[in-house]
Order: C-alpha cells, then sequence, then structure tokens
C-alpha cells in the first residue's frame, strides 16, 4: 500500500491495477520473444530478477510518480517467469516426470507464499510500508537465482540456456 500511503485514493489504485493487469498480460505475451533469443531458463531468471530490483525500488522512489514507474516496470517483467518455467520444466524433464514436477514446483510456490499476507498485515500495521517490498523482492531474488544455479547445466536441446 506504498501508492497509497502516498495519497493515491482506493479509485486511484483500482485504474493502476487494471493497468498493471494489461502490462502483465502483454508481457507474457513478449515472453517467448525473449525466450527465442536468450533461452527459456535466462528469461525466467533474468527477467524475474529485474522485476524483483523494481519491486524493491517501488517504495524507495521518494514519489509518487517515480513509485507508479517503478511499478509498472515491474510488472512489464514480473510474469514472463511464467511462460518460460512451463516450457523450461517442458524442456528439461521426461513425460513422464513433467507432471510430477510442475506440481512439486506449483505446491512449493503456493506454499511458499502462505505466511506472506499475515507478515505484511503485521509490517503495516507498524507503519513498516517499504520492508515488505524490500524483503519480498531480497527473497525472490535469492530464489531466482538458485533457480538458475541448479538447473544452468540440464538444458537440453538448442544451448541457447
Amino acid at each position: 500500500m506504498v501508492l497509497y500511503s502516498l495519497g493515491v485514493s482506493l479509485r486511484e489504485l483500482g485504474i493502476v491495477f487494471m493497468i498493471v493487469n494489461a502490462i502483465t498480460a502483454t508481457s507474457l505475451v513478449i515472453a517467448p520473444l525473449i525466450a527465442e533469443r536468450i533461452g527459456n531458463l535466462r528469461t525466467m531468471v533474468y527477467t524475474h530478477l529485474l522485476s524483483n530490483v523494481f519491486l524493491i525500488l517501488v517504495p524507495l522512489a521518494g514519489s509518487l510518480m517515480d513509485s507508479l514507474a517503478f511499478l509498472l516496470l515491474r510488472q512489464s517483467v514480473s510474469q514472463m517467469d511464467v511462460p518460460t518455467r512451463q516450457a523450461f520444466m517442458a524442456q528439461i524433464f521426461s513425460d513422464e516426470e513433467r507432471v510430477p514436477a510442475n506440481a512439486i514446483t506449483n505446491t512449493a510456490r503456493s506454499v511458499g507464499s502462505l505466511p506472506g499476507p499475515l507478515i505484511v498485515g503485521d509490517l503495516i500495521t507498524q507503519r513498516l510500508y517499504s520492508l515488505p517490498f524490500i524483503v519480498s523482492g531480497s527473497l525472490k531474488m535469492m530464489y531466482d537465482l538458485t533457480i538458475y544455479l541448479m538447473y544452468r547445466n540440464r538444458v537440453r536441446g538448442d544451448g541457447a540456456n
């Protein structure tokens, strides 16, 4: 709610999030074009790393317009990891392994996000508005780097990854 704390009304936030969702949808279409050039793993990790740098910068920007700019920049790359992760999983796992691997990955992501709302709610009640952005962005960056280090040598096929 950093934007809300900067004096943006709930109606204006609704408009912001509508634009954010449109940008996110557009990025999903662009992700395969990037992956064709640099590979699925690199697209997945690099765009997500960049996204999390922008996430950390949202509350640190200093002005409403700069915060909005970083939020929009974040959303322009934040979900590019989704189609490329799915393609990457198909690339590195056999047909028999693919469904269980996707189930485990998606379950881990869901379970990992469970404590977030409780922690963020507590931080906001303590008026630590920036901390959730900084902590979550940093944790996600560690996740991205871990994924890259774990799988960079497991790529089959075109060698772009």
